[in-house]
């Protein structure tokens, strides 16, 4: 990705949503789309996009009332690569590196 305007178009294009943003030990995005519920894994190097999950039922929060503030979604990558979503409603959720 060539500079700031170009990535966040291609990152907007391609997540509909972003709730979460994280980097991998290997240097790849990982992004959690709100909009559908995928958690993607994207290379910085040829853009090449592969799905982690499918259904995750998580959407950032808005706060306040007028203007609203979208908060995004905490997320950690332990030193396994387990990736950890805390959420309000349903506790953690843990997606285990295979």
């Amino acid at each position: 990705m060539d500079g700031y305007k170009s990535s966040q178009q291609f990152l907007h294009g391609v997540v509909g949503k972003v709730a979460a943003l994280a980097n991998d030990a290997a240097g790849n995005l990982l992004a959690l789309d709100g909009a559908s519920g995928k958690f993607l894994r994207i290379n910085p190097k040829n853009l090449a996009i592969s799905v982690i999950a499918e259904k995750l039922h998580v959407a950032d929060t808005l706060e306040g009332s007028y203007p609203p503030v979208e908060l995004s979604i905490a997320m950690a990558i332990g030193p396994k690569g387990d990736i950890y979503i805390p959420t309000v409603d349903r506790g953690l959720i843990m997606l285990q590196k295979k």
